[in-house]
Order: C-alpha cells, then structure tokens, then sequence
C-alpha cells in the first residue's frame, strides 16, 4: 500500500514536470533532453522535419489541457458538491450527435465558410505562429538592435562610397556581395538558434544591403542595366526583390522580408506601370499608373502566416499593401475624369473600370471574415458604388460642356446611375449586405452633389425673393419680369431629385416607411417653386395658396402632418414676409396670416401649440403697427413709435381680457409684446432728442405699458402668472421713467429734469413699494422685491449720467440713491432694530450719502482730508461702542457681532484716506506719513497683545481684531509708499522700512503664539494669520532690498544681495532647528524660497555664481541635515539630494564656459569630500551624485585626449564599430535572457 502511494507521488511530480518540458522549445518533444543542435543527440528526433512547428503547438495545446485539468481537480476538492453548477446538456446537431460540453478547453473554434464556399482555416488563439506567439521584446533589447542595425546600415552606404571611389569594379563586386551573403546567412543562422528579434535586426540590415546592391548594379553598368530606364530598372527591381523576399520568409520565417515583399510589390507596380505608360497623355498616364496599383493589391490575399492547424491571414503585411493600392484607386477614381477629354464616355469609361476593379476586392475580402477584411469589403463596396454615380456624373458634365443643354443635364445621368446602383440592394443576401449598402450611400452622396447646385439655386431664388422684400424699396408688385433659364432649371433638378428619392424608395421597398421623409422633401421643394412666377402677387399668391392647402389638408392626412404643417407655416410664412415688399401687399399678407393664426388658434388643443401661435400674431400685430405708422405718418423713427404703441395696446388687452381658460395665449401674448416694446423703446432711444418723432403717442405708450404691468399685479390668486407679475412689476418703474424722461426731454429740454426723472421714478416706486407692502397680504412682497428691482434698473441712467459729469450736481442724485436705498432696508419693524435680512442695505444707503457728502466737498474745493474724515470716523466709533453695549444686552448670538464691522469701517474711513495722502515727500505729508505709521504700528500691535491676552475669544477679542486689521492694512500701505518714495528719490530705504517690518514680525509673533492648543476656530484663525504676517514681514523686506539694489551700483546691489540671501539661507536652518511659533516648516521653506528668488533676480550682481548658490545650498543639507536626525527612516535623496545637486552642478556646468583653476580644485574637492560623507554615513544620494559629478568633471578635463583618438578615423568607421558592438550586445542580451527563461521554467519545474 505504501509502494502504490509512492508511485501515485511520483506519478503527480512527472506530470507536473511534463507540464514545464512540453513549453521548453529547447529540450527534445520526445525524450525531454536538452537539445544541442536540430537533431537531438540522445533519441535522435529531427526538429529540422517541415512538420516540427505543428509537433511544438500540439505540445503548447497538450501542456494548456493539463493545466486547465489541475485547476479543474483543485475547484472540485475547493468546492462542496452542492456549490458545484450542473454541467450543461449536451448539444445536439444536425445529424443527431452528442457533443459533450467542456468548461474553457483550449481547442480550436468551429471553422468559419466564407462567401465562396471555402473553408477558413483554423486556428488555436493560444497556439498562433511562432513569431505571433513569442516573448514580448525587451525595450532595451529593441533599442540596442534599432540603433545598431542603423549605424551599419549607414556605415555600409558610406563604405560602398569609399569602395567606388578606392577599388575596381572586381573587388567592389566581391565586398559588396559577399557583406550582403553574409548579412542573409547570419540572420538566417540566429532564427534557427532561436534569437528572433536579433535574426530580424540582422535581416533588416540585409535588406538594406539588397536595395545598395540593386544601385551598385546599375552604377557599374552590369549586365548593361544602365542603359535601361531608371523608373523601369527600378521597377523591375522593386518587383523581383519583393517576390525573392516573400520566397525567403516561406523557407526561414523572418518577417522583416515578409513586410518588405509585400510592400515592394504595389510600390514596384507603380513604378514600373509610369515608365511603360510615358508616351500616353498626362490624364491617361495618371490613371493607368492608378488603375495598375490599385489592381495590385490583390496580393495581399496570399499573405498568410502558420498557424496551429492549417494558416491565418497576416495582417500588417496586408495592411502594407492597403496603403499603397487604396490611395491608389481614389487616385484612380479621381484621374479618371482627365481620361480621353475628347470623347463623351472617356471619364465614365475609366471610373466604370475603377468600379470593377473595387468590386474585384470586394469579393477577395468577403472570402475571410475577419474585421480587416469586413472593412477592406465595405470601403471597396463605398468606392465602387461612388464610381458609378461618378460615371453618371462625368457623362453629364461632358455633355453640358459640349452642348446648350440646362444644368439638369447633369444630374438626370447622375440620378440614373445611382438608381442602377440601388438596384443591388433588391437581393437579400447577408454576406453583402453592408458592402451593398454602403455603394448605396456613396452612389445617393454624388447623386446629392450632383443636384445641390439646382437645389442651392432654388434656395438662392427663395431667399433673393424674401431679401428683396425686406430689404429692398416697396415697389409696385403687379410688375411683371421675364422668365429665366437657370431658374427652370433649378426647379426642374429639384423635382428630379424629389422623384429619384420616391423611384429609389420603391426600389427598396421601404416607400412606406420613408413616406414622411419623402413628404417633407416634396413640401420644401414645392415651397421653392413659387419664386419662379414671373410677378411678386403671383409669387404670394402661390404660397398663400400652399399655406392654405396645408391647413386645409392637415386634419385629413394625418400620417403626413410633419410634410402638410411645413407646407402650411412655410407657405404663410414666406408669403407674410415677401408682402413686405410692396405697400399694397403687406397689410394682405398680414390680415392673411392674422386669420390662419386665429383659426389654428380655435383648433389648436396642445398649450405649447397655442402659446406659439399667440407669440407669433403679437410679432405680426407689433410689425404691422410699427409698418402703419411709418406709411402714414411723417418723419424717421414713426415705426418705432409705432412698434411701441402696438406692444402698449397688447399688454392692456391681455391685462384686461384675462381669462383663466386662455391663460396661456395670455401669457404668450404678454411676453411677446414686452419683449416688443423693450426692443422698440431702445430704437426709440437711438433717436432720442427734444425733436423727436411722435413724443405725445411715445409718453401715452410708456404710461399704458405701466398701467397694464400694474394691471397685471392685480390678478387674483387663481390665475397663476407669478413669471409674468414679477416681469410686470419690474416693467413698472423703467416705463414710467422712460415716459417722464421723454417728456422732459421734449417739454423741459434746458434744465437737468431728463437726468434726474429716472432717480426721481426709482424714488417714487421704491416708496410706493414700501406702503404696499406694508398695506397688503404676506402673499405679495414678491411684487416688493421686483418693483424694487425695477426701480434700481430705471436709476442706471441717472448714475451714468452722474458719473460721465453731464448733471452739474451729482450729489443730488446720490442722495435720491440713498434715500431710495434706505426706504428698501425698511421692513415691517423698522430699520434700525429690524431682524429682516434687508436692514444691511442701510449701510449701502450710508455709503451713498457718504458719496454725496463726499461729492458736495469735492466741489468745494477741499483739499485736506483730516477736516471732514476724522469726525465721521469718530462718530463711527462713538456708534459701535454704542452697538457694543447694546449687543451686551442682546440674546442673539448672531446680533452680537455687528459692533466689529463698524468699528472696522470707522477705522478704516479714519486711516486710510491718510494713508494715501502721505505719499509726497512734502514736509507735510512726511509728518502724515510718519503719524500714520505710527497710529496703525500702535492700533496693530496693540490690538495683538489683546488678542494674545483673551486667546483671541470674546467680544473684546473681536473688537481687537477690527483694530488690528485696519492697523496692519495701514502699516504696510505706509510702508510700501514710503519705502517707494524714499527709492525714486534716492534716499535711504530702511528709515521707513525697518519699523514697518519690525511692527509686523512682532504682531505676527504675538498672533502666531495665541493659545495655539485650544480647540477654537478664532484661535486658530489668529494663529494662522499671525503666521502669514510673519512670513509677509520677510517677504517685504526682500522685495524691498531686492527694488533697492536694482536702484543702487554695483557694489552697494552685490552687498544687498549677498546679506539678504545669506539671511534668508540662515533663516531657513533656524526654523528648521527651532519650531516655535511663527517658526516652522511653512516659514523655513518660505525663506528659503525667497533666497532662490533673490538669488535668480540679483544674480546680475555678482561676478561667480557660487557666492549665491553656495549658501542656499548649505543651508538646504543643514535642513535636511536636521530632518535625517528627527526622522531616521527618512531617505537621502529628498533631503541631501537638491542641496548637493546644488552645491556641484552649477560649478560643474560653469567649468564648461570659465575654467578657472580655482574653480576646478574646488569642485573636484567637493565632489570628493561629498563622495567620502556618503560612503562614511552610509548616504545613498551624496555618494551617487557626487561619483557622477566627478566622473563628468573628469571628462570635461581630459576631453582633448578624448576627442584626439576619436579624430584619428573616419566618422562612419567609428559608426560601423559602434553599430557591431551593439548588435552584438543586442545578440547576447536575447541568448542571456532566454537563458533565464530556461532557469526559471525549470525551477519552476520543480515540485
């Protein structure tokens, strides 16, 4: 029992080693020894034998099946039975046979028959040839090869010059065939060791070397070759090689010559058919040439590789072949129309060829049917189909050009040709469906192209008609004009394609299905007819009439409602416009389109149909209005007028006759007219003068414009129009300041009552707003918001006429801004202690009264600010202490923090008009300036001792916190100015900059430290800002040095910036080493990120660049330094890496361009020392970066000696050898890693 478990072990282990023997190509298939040569010298199996590659895929497929078998065994003992999915039943076929069903087995899918009958070959998707099934490449392996087999490849072309120039033609002959022999049996010999990508490198360079042997042939004149034809020589030669190359790849399997036959074969067709075709004319040479390459490509179907059991189809050479010889037949189809210009049929008898020949390779590709040759047969099918629309098309155009007849000359034969290649599709057969199709479509484009040009003429007709009428003089429309030519034309090419559209349906049979597609086609071709009448009546009348009959007819042929309701809008539509033309047909046309709107409107039943239909009679209304006033009243602008009178009288209609039942043509009705009159009144205001046009009916509309709005306000609750009551509410004010303002304007045109009529409007409305609101129901203060809106909109006016200075006293009209402002911040309790959200605009009421105030000042010629800023200010700060005390009473937590905003503004009106008034280096303003700076020094420091003390909590804390804002804007306005004024005059910098500085490092220090532990947002608000104050402080020290030194000379500039990035450097270590606040990471890195920058800025100053380099990057290895003896787990690369690559590289690059002595014993002993600390700490980044250092300083150094040895040969013998050296790498470096493929197959191997 024990000898029979032993055996069962054994059993396993051999199984699972013949799994790994099986997949090892280098051990013998039968006795599993490893092979030395192709024969294997224990068992002596010959793996030479034509079948061998079929024996190693059967092997593949044999290891797959005992894989799938293990796993299959480890699911069963992994999985309970009842987990377990039953096995499918088995399928039966046709004859009854039972084909039991397997779970993923890696066999060979069911063959697939082609169109023609012949079975596809089979193929294992796991098994494919073996160069499809191989290795993935290495990417260094790839580049060694590539740029190795390119330097031979260019040392053999520069040798063959050197050989041509050097030796005769005997030992040329003998170099350059015996290079090439040898480049063939060397590539040959490493595919059969197994080294397929060097094999195919080598390969590639012997085809290169067959291409140079072809031209040293011809340049040695043997065999008498260069008395031949260069393009027939090479032609000959393109074909011959690419036949030998296909030959070759058969008998070794090296694809290289596989893509290069097929490649050569249509390139050297092409070439080939030009020098035999030189005689015939240019447009017949170019299309024999094309015909000839794009039947060449036929080969591409004998393009195959092996396959597990029979072969499959190869795909990139085929893919070689298809660039080549599908340009060429679009060439072809293209020159076909420069064939034989003399005869009627020569450009339809070429494309008839070019069709056949595409045909040809529909049938080829609808042998296989893999998606290359699924696409190969419809593109085909596409060219052939568009070749014979095309064939139509150029017999038509030969005719046109050689006789009188129309334009339509060309799209009947067109048409016709397409129609006999919709007579394809009638079959039904599968295989050539989409290819069928597809010559369908291409076939109906040229037909399309064809017809466009009769169709683009009818459109142009059509629109000519309607431009005319709208843009041209009304003129007398009973004229009648001659008919012309092009124009029964272009009606008739429309028809004929309408009735191809209706022939082709039919053929296919889908004439039902295409009906309302084909009905649409025909409304807008019957549409296009019209504008051919000879008279503008006739013209209106034939589209009234096609209106008409589609009204008519709509309701009784339903399936063609999209075609009739086209007929019915386009008819009235192009008649409406085209009557604009005459003023005898307009007030037709509109009376006409008014009655088809009005009934549709009866029948209408969808409310979007209906709103539609209203939006459109408002427009029709409005035009006519705007066409009446103009005929009948006298001077420019009355349509305008006219258009407003007629939008007026339409919002008092639907604000009157408002039925709930036709709210939505109301409701279409109201939108239409207010955009009507919007646009009518900006016309009006381009013309807007004390004379302008018809004032009385201008003033009458804006008033009935507002009384409808208002109108409109008062509907009842159950006529729900909330959009168009909040439009009406907005309308309100702008229509009654535009209706005072014009009168102003006409009746009172001296004084400045046309400027302020509209803030005097926006007064009035916001006070009538106000007592609404306070009079009526909680359900409209939405009226409220959009009078007041409104009444904002009618003030832009006066504000701009404000601020361009056309109002001699602007304050007036702020202070009619500030009282309308105020009235909107009242709400139903008041203002003051209101709790509505509106009591904020009371500070926008204020700010305008300050305006104004401000306005009224500014034109007393008051030049000092202190007079009347100072005082206000106070009283500002009077009022938030008052605030404060009454929020010390308050309830409400959100109450109790307005006393900070005002205390913030009131600062702030008290400082900063200041601020900007000290920037002159006047006595007086240098006092300003330095009170000022100390005021905001003193409000920001102490402000920030008083945060520090409360922990930034409280409304004392809040309080100082305004303060300290105010304070530190102020601090550094004064000291930029200052700092600025001091450098324009040449005076000292630091005077004024240092105490600015100063203030703001000590309150950013104060702030930073501030209870940084207490879990509260203001406390950690102020410990962030104290942070940034800090590191704002060093940054306007720098930029401030650094403006000083480009103001100063040279050696001033230098001590700046050395001082300042020295700091700066040093600075960056102590935050590190010390973390107190405001020190840290964020400022160390701060500072040393404004060292880089003063750095780069100044380094125009300093004659080396390491007296700027040197310390940055010291300080960077301090800091990283300190980091490796905090963190121990830390890398060297982030943290010495930048500083060393610092300290060396820029001396190293500057070795290049000034190689000073010093310079170079510097670098090298750093470079040293640098290496000696990496290998004595143990430091990766330091010991790397500098052995490259001093290896490239090295090489700088005995760079003559270097390039001495290289000089001593050619060029392209250096080339040569460094091409060998790495081909033979590249061929190593396959052997080595196939070496360890074996090792690890046999590891894995083992048990």
């Amino acid at each position: 029992m024990e000898a029979t478990e032993q055996n069962h072990g054994a059993l396993r282990q051999d199984l699972s080693a013949a799994r790994a023997f099986l997949r090892d190509t280098t051990r013998c298939p039968s006795c599993f020894a490893s092979l030395r040569s192709a024969t294997c010298h224990r068992c002596g199996l010959d793996l030479s034998h034509e079948r061998a590659a079929e024996l190693a895929e059967l092997s593949f497929r044999a290891a797959a099946l005992l894989d799938e078998r293990a796993s299959l065994i480890a699911t069963m003992r992994a999985t309970p039975r009842h987990d377990v999915e039953p096995a499918p039943p088995p399928l039966t076929a046709a004859p009854a046979t039972l084909v039991p069903a397997q779970a993923d087995v890696p066999l060979a899918p069911a063959p697939r028959i082609g169109p023609s009958g012949d079975r596809e070959p089979d193929r294992d998707p796991r098994a494919g040839d073996p160069d499809a099934r191989g290795p993935r490449r290495s990417g260094v392996q790839v580049a060694l090869l590539v740029t190795g087999i390119s330097l031979l490849s260019v040392f053999a072309i520069f040798f063959m010059v050197y050989a041509f120039i050097n030796y005769g033609l005997v030992w040329r002959s003998i170099i350059i065939a015996s290079v090439t022999v040898a480049a063939f049996a060397t590539a040959g010999i490493l595919r059969r060791r197994s080294l397929r990508a060097s094999s195919e490198a080598v390969a590639v360079f012997a085809l290169v070397l067959t291409y140079l042997d072809a031209f040293a042939i011809r340049a040695n004149d043997l065999f008498g070759v260069a008395s031949v034809d260069g393009a027939r020589y090479w032609g000959i030669v393109l074909l011959a090689s690419g036949v030998a190359f296909i030959a070759w790849y058969r008998l070794s399997r090296l694809r290289a010559a596989s893509l290069v036959g097929y490649l050569a074969i249509p390139i050297g067709t092409a070439v080939l058919a030009s020098s035999l075709v030189a005689s015939f004319e240019t447009g017949a040479a170019i299309f024999a040439v094309a015909i000839v390459t794009s039947l060449s490509g036929v080969v591409q179907h004998t393009a195959w590789l092996p396959a597990a059991s029979g072969r499959r189809p190869a795909q990139p050479e085929r893919l070689l072949v298809t660039l080549v010889s599908a340009p060429a037949l679009l060439a072809a189809i293209v020159s076909s129309f420069l064939v034989a210009p003399e005869l009627t049929v020569g450009a339809s008898l070429a494309l008839v060829g070019s069709a056949l020949v595409a045909t040809l390779h529909v049938f080829l590709h609808l042998r296989s049917a893999s998606p290359y040759d699924r696409v190969g047969a419809a593109l085909s099918g596409a060219a052939a189909g568009g070749a014979i629309a095309l064939a139509g098309a150029a017999y038509g155009l030969r005719v046109f050009t050689t006789s009188d007849l129309p334009l339509v000359s060309v799209a009947v034969p067109t048409l016709a040709a397409a129609l006999l290649v919709t007579l394809l599709l009638r079959p039904e057969n599968s295989t050539y469906r989409l290819p069928l199709r597809l010559a369908v479509s291409a076939a109906a484009v040229v037909a399309l192209l064809a017809t466009a040009p009769a169709v683009t003429i009818a459109l142009a007709n059509a629109a000519a008609t309607i431009a005319e009428s709208l843009l041209g003089g009304r003129g007398d429309a009973s004229e009648m004009h001659a008919w012309t030519l092009a124009e029964l034309d272009a009606a008739a090419g429309t028809l004929a394609l309408v009735i191809a559209a209706v022939a082709a349906a039919a053929i296919v049979r889908s004439l039902a299905r295409v009906a309302p597609a084909l009905g649409l086609a025909a409304s807008v071709a019957a549409l296009l007819l019209p504008p051919v009448l000879p008279s503008l009546w006739l013209t209106i009348a034939g589209w009234i009439l096609l209106g008409a009959a589609g009204l008519l007819l709509r309701p009784r042929r339903p399936r063609l409602g999209s075609s009739l309701t086209t007929v019915a809008i386009g008819g009235l539509g192009l008649a409406w416009l085209a009557g604009w033309g005459s003023d005898s047909t307009w007030p037709v046309t509109t009376v006409v389109t008014l009655a088809a709107i009005i009934l549709t409107l009866r029948t209408a039943q969808v409310a979007l149909t209906r709103g539609s239909l209203a939006t459109a009679g408002t427009g029709v209304v409005v035009l006519a209005a705007a066409a009446a006033a103009e005929q009948f009243a006298d001077g420019t602008g009355t349509d305008a007028v006219g258009a407003l009178a007629g939008a007026a009288m339409l919002l008092l209609l639907t604000a009157a006759f408002r039925a709930p039942s036709r709210s939505v043509e109301a409701r279409g009705v109201f939108w239409a007219a207010l955009a009507s009159a919007l646009v009518a009144a900006a016309a009006v205001a381009t013309r807007w003068s004390s004379d302008m046009p018809l004032p009385v009916l201008t003033v009458t509309s804006s008033v009935l414009i507002a009384a409808a709005a208002c109108a409109w306000l008062a509907l009842r609750k159950d006529y729900r129009a909330v959009p168009e009551q909040y439009a009406a509410a907005l309308t309100v004010a702008p229509a009654l300041a535009f209706g005072l303002s014009a009168a102003a304007t006409v009746w009172l045109p001296s004084g400045s009552m046309p400027s302020f009529a509209p803030a005097l409007v926006a007064a009035v409305v916001t006070a009538g707003a106000l007592l609404l609101h306070t009079s009526r129901d909680a359900g409209r203060r939405v009226n409220r918001q959009a009078l007041e809106v409104g009444a904002a909109l009618s003030f832009v006016p006066s504000l701009l006429a404000t601020l361009s200075g056309r109002i001699g006293d602007g304050w007036i009209v702020l202070a009619l801004a500030a009282i309308a402002i105020a009235l909107a911040a009242t709400s139903d309790d008041g203002l003051v202690g209101s709790l509505s959200r509106r009591r904020h605009l009371g500070w926008l009421a204020l700010a305008f009264a300050t305006a104004a105030l401000w306005w009224a000042l500014d034109g007393g010629d008051v030049t000092h600010p202190e007079p009347y800023v100072l005082p206000p200010a106070l009283a500002l700060v009077v009022v938030a202490l008052l605030i404060r005390r009454r929020e010390a009473r308050s309830t409400d937590g959100d109450a109790a923090r307005v006393s900070p905003w005002v205390l913030l503004f009131a600062l702030a009106l008290a400082i900063l008009p200041l601020v900007f008034s000290s920037a002159a280096p006047t006595a007086a303003e240098t006092l300003r300036a330095v009170l000022t700076l100390a005021v905001s020094a003193a409000l920001l420091l102490g402000a920030c001792v008083l945060i520090s003390r409360r922990g930034a909590v409280g409304a004392t804390a809040r309080l100082a916190g305004a303060a300290a804002v105010v304070g530190l804007i102020g601090t550094v306005i004064v000291t930029v100015i200052r700092s600025d004024t001091a450098l324009t005059e040449g005076a000292l910098l630091e005077p004024w900059l240092l105490p600015g500085v100063a203030a703001l490092a000590v309150a950013g220090t104060k702030l930073a430290r501030v209870r940084s532990g207490m879990a509260n947002r203001p406390a950690r608000i102020a410990s962030t800002t104290g942070h940034w104050v800090f590191r704002g402080a060093i940054a306007l020290l720098a930029g401030a040095e650094v403006a000083a030194a480009n103001e100063s000379d040279a050696g001033y500039a230098a001590l700046r910036i050395l001082i300042l990035v020295f700091a700066l450097s040093a600075l960056h270590v102590i935050a590190l080493a010390w973390t107190a606040p405001p020190l840290g990471t964020v400022t160390s890195w701060t500072s040393l990120t404004l060292a880089v920058l003063v750095a780069v800025i100044g380094s125009w100053t300093v004659d080396h660049v390491e007296l700027l380099s040197v310390p940055i990057a010291l300080a960077l290895i301090a800091g990283g330094a300190i980091t490796l003896r905090r963190v121990p787990e830390s890398r060297s690369w982030p943290q010495l890496g930048p500083g060393i690559a610092l300290l060396l590289l820029p001396t190293l690059f500057a070795t290049f361009f000034e190689p000073e002595v010093w310079r170079l014993v510097a670098l090298g002993i750093a470079a040293v020392v640098t290496i000696v600390a990496g290998v004595a700490f143990r430091l990766q980044a330091p010991f790397v970066i500098g052995t490259v250092v001093v290896l490239a300083h090295a090489l700088r150094t005995f760079s003559p000696q270097i390039r001495a040895v290289y000089e001593a040969a050619d060029w392209y013998v250096w080339a040569g050898i460094g091409g060998a050296i790495l081909l033979a790498l590249a061929i190593r470096y396959e052997q080595r890693v196939r070496d360890v493929a074996r090792i690890a197959t046999r590891i894995g191997s083992l048990r």
